[in-house]
């Protein structure tokens, strides 16, 4: 037949692996967000760069605007040197279609830029693209995963927590009491051997009579600096 420390024991076995379980599908949806905030910065980054291409198509199609507007100027231009009757006149519109075509040439320049950086933007997007794929694939199979984690943890959590009750039905009620508020408290271990002399949970050196009774597993015997229940060395 088992002793109280020894059904304890078992006891602490099983609320430790429930313990952790818990934790693991606790952790489970923070983990889950962890892991859709990392894609979702490579969302942000593809959004930024499609709107980067949006404005740099909008100001290539501004400069063809006015481009195309001096032009029309410059043609109705040469057109009133036909009419005009002084050299004066003549000189004057002259100078007006340099001044576009200086004006056109400058556009076209910083169009040129533009167009140099919309095939930049666009093998920027294009790789993002890919990778973002990639990614979202990766995220997806991870998410999967831990999903298929938490509903095994959830089933093994309520198979523990049904068969709990008949591992506690035969030990004391005093002691079982003892060991769920230590365990609770600690969060760790409740029951430890007196190792050398020395709680196996704080590491403090406790008294030798302590240590002696620890070992008898006669009667309950609690560590004077941690207040775990003490047993002996296995």
């Amino acid at each position: 037949m088992s002793t109280t420390i020894e059904r304890l024991l078992a006891l602490q076995e099983h609320d430790r692996r429930l313990a952790r379980l818990r934790r693991e599908s606790q952790d489970v949806p923070a983990r889950k967000a962890q892991i859709e905030a990392s894609i979702q910065s490579e969302r942000d980054a593809m959004a930024a760069a499609e709107e980067r291409l949006k404005h740099e198509q909008s100001e290539a199609k501004q400069i063809d605007l006015e481009v195309e507007a001096e032009r029309t100027r410059i043609t109705k231009l040469r057109t009133q040197q036909f009419e005009v009757k002084s050299n004066h006149d003549y000189k004057t519109l002259e100078h007006e279609i340099k001044t576009a075509e200086e004006k056109i040439r400058k556009l076209e320049d910083g169009e040129l830029v533009i167009m140099e950086k919309m095939e930049a933007t666009r093998a920027f997007l294009a790789d993002r693209e890919n990778e973002l794929k990639q990614g979202e694939n990766h995220v997806k199979s991870e998410i999967s995963s831990l999903e298929e984690r938490m509903t095994q943890a959830a089933e093994q959590i309520a198979h523990m927590e049904s068969v709990r009750p008949s591992l506690t039905e035969s030990i004391d009620a005093q002691w079982l009491s003892r060991y769920e508020r230590t365990f609770s408290h600690r969060g760790d271990f409740a029951v430890v051997a007196v190792e050398n002399g020395s709680c196996g949970g704080c590491h403090m050196k406790v008294p030798p009579h302590v240590a002696h009774d620890a070992r008898k597993e006669l009667e309950m015997v609690t560590c004077p600096y941690c207040g775990r229940l003490l047993c002996a060395q296995p």
